[in-house]
């Protein structure tokens, strides 16, 4: 059975995160929470505070059920779900340094999360993220996916290359992920390449198929992912290193076409990181 383990400074701060927002609604957990702060004040010693509010902090998490989005996400990630046997949730100060990693370290295999308080303030949000990063992890435990965390051997030594096919590698894995989570959510899968995905694959996709311009290929190419047509690593890799035979394969008839890894980095050997 996994592990959990929740940051106590990230479990208070989401905390009030959530409070704010049922208390705009009227809710009454709110009212009751903010009494059995104050009663903290009054039955406690100052030095034994910090601890009470801590496992006041803690209950409520439980009660308003906080990690009931990260339980449908990895509902929907057997893999995850099956192998991983630790998760750990840290708080970061930024949204810009949210994401997860995943480490295996003897029999151990721990998920870590790193996300921000202001997530638990919006339920919708706070699903999407964790269903996205456990997408990610999914990839790496599924054997049929493949996941390496060699980019390309053969170009190690060219750094400037390394960082281009890193780049296009990140765009094409974040569109599969953000068209799986739509597919498994019903909603409409994202179709339309984001900038960061079309300067990425600028110079490269212009001959995806007879008679298409640059932006077309790069319009089916995002296709291809967020469909999953590129279902594979080794696909995606060679995607990302511009191996048109592989492009090409595929494309459909009808075409109409964050998380950066987290700032939270245990002292454990990772089997991989997203690039």
């Amino acid at each position: 059975m996994v592990r959990f383990w929740i940051d106590p400074a990230l479990a208070e701060e989401a905390l009030f995160e959530r409070m704010r927002m049922l208390e705009s609604a009227g809710g009454a957990e709110a009212r009751l929470w903010q009494r059995e702060r104050e009663a903290i004040y009054d039955q406690c010693e100052a030095s034994a505070r910090a601890a009470a509010f801590v496992e006041l902090a803690g209950a409520w998490f439980e009660r308003l059920d906080l990690a009931q989005p990260l339980r449908a996400a990895l509902a929907l990630t057997p893999h995850v779900r099956a192998k991983v046997t630790e998760i750990r949730l840290h708080r970061v100060a930024r949204r810009a340094q949210e994401g997860s990693e995943l480490y295996r370290e003897a029999e151990l295999t721990r998920l870590v999360f790193g996300l921000s308080p202001a997530r638990f303030g919006d339920s919708t949000t706070l699903s999407q993220f964790f269903l996205g990063e456990c997408l990610y992890a999914e990839d790496m435990l599924d054997p049929g996916v493949g996941f390496s965390p060699e980019l390309d051997p053969a170009h190690g030594d060219e750094r400037a290359r390394t960082e281009l096919v890193r780049d296009r590698l990140r765009v094409l894995w974040e569109a599969r992920v953000r068209g799986r989570a739509a597919a498994l959510l019903g909603a409409e899968v994202p179709l339309r390449p984001p900038p960061a995905f079309a300067r990425a694959f600028a110079g490269v996709c212009g001959g995806v198929s007879a008679g298409d311009s640059e932006s077309n290929g790069i319009r089916v190419l995002h296709q291809r992912a967020s469909e999953g047509a590129l279902a594979t690593f080794p696909q995606l890799l060679a995607a990302a290193r511009g191996e048109l035979d592989v492009l090409q394969v595929g494309v459909p008839a009808s075409s109409e076409a964050s998380s950066e890894p987290a700032a939270v980095r245990a002292a454990h050997a990772a089997i991989g990181s997203r690039p």
